[in-house]
């Protein structure tokens, strides 16, 4: 039933590129059922994300990254901490649309402010993203060029939060 559910959410997405704030609430009952985050689940997560364009329903952002940060934490290598294998895996599924978003920053804002051990890599991630930018900045309106660098420089102020 569960995965009826979470198809039937994931074409609507897809089809409107937004999800509803009842969808939300059904990913939420979805994923506390058994009370244990799956890999497929996490990566449910990430494709739909990449499907929807507005984010901005109440609930979804916590979704994500309450979702993905207790898996990634709590589910890992070792508790609480950023695994490079973990780091390597998330990474790879933050770029697959060649974005950071502003759900998925706040997801990894969210990780560096809570793990007790995160890997250098992540914490070079703004520098990443501005070098993508210069790279396609061609191919960017002002206004995405103006969000991206938001975005990054968000980050870096957590960045530095966290190691204060």
């Amino acid at each position: 039933m569960s995965e009826l559910i979470k198809e039937n959410i994931l074409k609507r997405a897809q089809t409107s590129g937004s999800i509803e704030e009842q969808d939300v609430n059904s990913l939420y009952d979805v994923f506390v059922e058994d009370k244990i985050i799956s890999t497929d689940e996490v990566e449910y997560l990430f494709e739909l994300n990449n499907a929807i364009q507005d984010k901005s329903t109440t609930g979804y952002c916590e979704l994500f990254v309450d979702t993905i940060t207790f898996y990634v934490l709590k589910s890992g290598e070792t508790e609480n901490s950023i695994s490079l294998t973990e780091w390597e895996w998330l990474k790879n599924h933050i770029s697959t649309d060649e974005k950071l978003d502003s759900v998925e920053l706040d997801l990894l804002i969210n990780l560096v402010s809570k793990a007790d051990f995160v890997p250098h890599d992540l914490l070079e991630m703004p520098n990443y993203f501005e070098r993508e930018m210069e790279i396609k900045k061609s191919k960017m309106s002002v206004s995405q060029m103006d969000n991206h660098f938001s975005l990054i420089e968000n980050f870096k102020s957590a960045l530095d939060k966290a190691s204060d």
